[in-house]
């Protein structure tokens, strides 16, 4: 097996965005071997300074996290060109598994505990202090079944902290909402500022998947799961669990509210809550109940050796390398957000359309034929509004695709409808990168002549006779400057195969491939590095006004 270091014994987990990782042995004098989970940051990405700030924020915030209800940091450092993060191993499955072995709800004494124990972890975080004593203000931004860890001892622990942001973090990518589509409170799928309320949220979406066996938001695409979210309508929990207390569903509700003012104000307030239905609950609600359960779904597995055999004899192998390898970063494009703004927008027409219906067919009981005459009357055709929301979404939904040349390389505008993006693969479960926003903005200044009219008025200048300079006269006040109207935009598009990478447009990294982005108009200058080999390739671009330009590298890695 490989050898890292001190590391024995690695068994590959998994491969994400950031790096690889393993299940490994930190072994040590006398016969010391303790097994830790290992991620190794790619060498390519080593030489990107972002990246490595990134990966060691990432080491640096969990450090200061000592609670037995969160995935501990156990080590940090670097060998040879790379990085490395060690955590502790949880004997264990993820929540996600646990749902999808139990093919539906979980006992509602075992749900409640396993979200108690998760906001416990959430209520130290959100209280935590850097090592000088300055209040953190951290936001996890990625509370999800897959990222809470159950071991098969009943206890549980939050993890991949790897998304969390501080109050003072400035790391907001425009266009970019951070941890699961599903899981997102709707200020965060909207880009908006969020606090820890924020997890309330998704601890509240959590809990309601646990109790119904349903995730509430979750849709067929990516564009309509953030419809739901930004709805945040959901049915509630008592109609399909009758036997789920009314406070256990008046705390789900009050978690899941879509204004944060109406949610609990921190994770104590709802700790303290939980801490009340779990006491109604009894030992039904206690780590024994956690246990039995796990251990019933899971018989036999508590027992396996993780190093005995293939990953598919080890489950919690194969859950576990989702809570550290994947990025959890999805960058909305402009389509993405048109799309789900007009999903929400056609639901509440939908809505007001039934609401004026059922007034009306109440009134044709109660009131005589000719006042049914003048509501009928009052019925008009979609208005322009909503044909030109129509217009929005099929413009949308229009796309370039590049055009496709032997040399391994297509650049250029394009029209017609878009490919599905080809061949390019994305180390990341949830898709491509974007922005809503050019990924240059340079302006002439507001006013500044340009070069021609310059000229032309200097010639102009030289031609005229002279005359008597004029008296000044009381008239209308000069009217300001126009403010200089903003850069045209297209979109640009770049894709490779096989393997994926970063892509740079003017020296500023923009996301990874397949990538999807607005820029300004004009030729750019585009860098692609790849993710595992650092290999780099340098081309301009040009993308005309409201067009897209394309770039499809072939046997890039």
């Amino acid at each position: 097996m490989e050898t890292f270091g001190r590391f024995r014994d690695l068994v590959p987990l998994g491969e994400g965005g950031m790096g690889r990782v393993f299940l490994a042995r930190a072994v040590g004098p006398g016969g010391f071997a303790k097994p830790v989970v290992l991620k190794r940051m790619h060498e390519s990405l080593a030489r990107v300074p972002e990246l490595v700030e990134r990966f060691l924020d990432e080491a640096r915030l969990q450090a200061n996290l000592v609670c037995p209800n969160i995935v501990q940091v156990l080590d940090f450092g670097r060998m040879g060109e790379t990085y490395f993060l060690v955590l502790e191993y949880v004997h264990g499955i993820d929540l996600g598994l646990l749902l999808r072995e139990s093919k539906g709800p979980l006992p509602v004494g075992v749900a409640v505990r396993i979200a108690l124990d998760v906001c416990r972890g959430l209520d130290y975080a959100h209280r935590a202090r850097g090592q000088t004593g300055e209040r953190l203000d951290l936001v996890h931004r990625d509370v999800s079944p897959q990222n809470v860890l159950v071991s098969f001892e009943g206890d549980v622990k939050l993890g991949d902290f790897g998304l969390a942001r501080t109050g003072s973090a400035d790391d907001v990518r425009p266009g970019a909402i951070y941890g699961k589509p599903a899981y997102l409170a709707p200020e965060q799928a909207r880009g908006a500022a969020i606090d820890a309320r924020a997890d309330m949220f998704a601890l509240g979406t959590v809990l309601y998947f646990e109790l119904t066996g349903q995730s509430p938001f979750r849709g067929e695409s990516r564009t309509e799961t953030l419809a739901k979210v930004l709805k945040a309508e959901v049915r509630p929990i008592e109609e399909l669990r009758p036997e789920v207390s009314p406070s256990l569903a008046r705390l789900v509700r009050r978690a899941m509210q879509a204004d944060p003012d109406q949610r609990f104000p921190d994770a104590a307030a709802m700790l303290a809550e939980l801490e009340a239905v779990a006491l109604a609950c009894g030992k039904d609600a206690g780590v024994r109940a956690v246990r039995d359960q796990v251990q019933a779904l899971l018989p036999g597995a508590a027992e396996r050796d993780p190093w005995s055999g293939s990953r598919a004899r080890g489950p919690v192998l194969l859950e576990l390398s989702r809570l550290v390898a994947e990025d959890g970063i999805t960058v909305l494009t402009e389509a993405d957000r048109e799309a789900s703004d007009l999903r929400v927008a056609r639901a509440a027409r939908a809505q007001s359309s039934r609401r004026r219906w059922g007034i009306l067919a109440a009134a044709i009981s109660t009131v005589v034929l000719v006042a049914v005459a003048v509501g009928m009357g009052k019925a008009t055709p979609p208005s322009r509004s909503d044909r030109a929301e129509r217009s929005t979404a099929a413009a949308a939904d229009h796309e370039g695709s590049p055009r496709s040349t032997r040399g391994g390389t297509s650049v250029g505008p394009v029209d017609g409808p878009a490919e599905a993006d080809a061949d390019p693969r994305t180390p990341r479960a949830e898709g491509g990168e974007g922005s809503s926003r050019p990924a240059t903005s340079p302006a002439p200044a507001p006013g500044a002549p340009r070069s021609g009219d310059a000229a032309r008025s200097a010639d102009a200048g030289r031609q005229a006779p002279r005359k008597a300079a004029p008296r000044a006269t009381a008239g209308p006040p000069t009217p300001p400057p126009e403010p200089a109207a903003p850069p045209a935009t297209g979109r640009l598009r770049v894709g490779t195969t096989p393997g994926w990478g970063w892509v740079f447009v003017d020296g500023r990294r923009v996301g990874t491939t397949p990538l999807d982005v607005v820029v300004e108009a004009g030729v750019r200058q585009v860098k692609v590095v790849g993710g595992r080999t650092g290999r780099e390739r340098d081309l301009p671009v040009r993308v005309d006004a409201g067009r897209t330009g394309s770039v499809f590298l072939e046997s890039f890695e």
